[in-house]
């Protein structure tokens, strides 16, 4: 029986879903990463000028990472 209406058996779905998962958890891994660079750089000292960007910066990626993470493939 096909599942969700695609056409493609239960199995194939689960394996696309479980890739999907995977490459969110790599794009999650990815953003947590630059994202604890940045606070580093800001925790080393930065010029004044720079220091709202980056701020804004971790803060972006902060709230993309709570989406990602919330979502369908978020994982546990």
């Amino acid at each position: 029986m096909a599942g969700s209406g695609t056409g493609l058996p239960p199995e194939r779905l689960a394996e696309m879903h479980a890739q999907r998962g995977r490459e969110v958890q790599a794009i999650i891994a990815r953003m947590e990463g630059e994202r604890a660079a940045l606070e580093a750089q800001l925790a080393a000292g930065v010029a004044p000028d720079d220091q709202p960007r980056i701020e804004t910066e971790i803060i972006h990626l902060a709230l993309a990472l709570s989406e990602l993470r919330g979502g369908h493939y978020g994982g546990g």
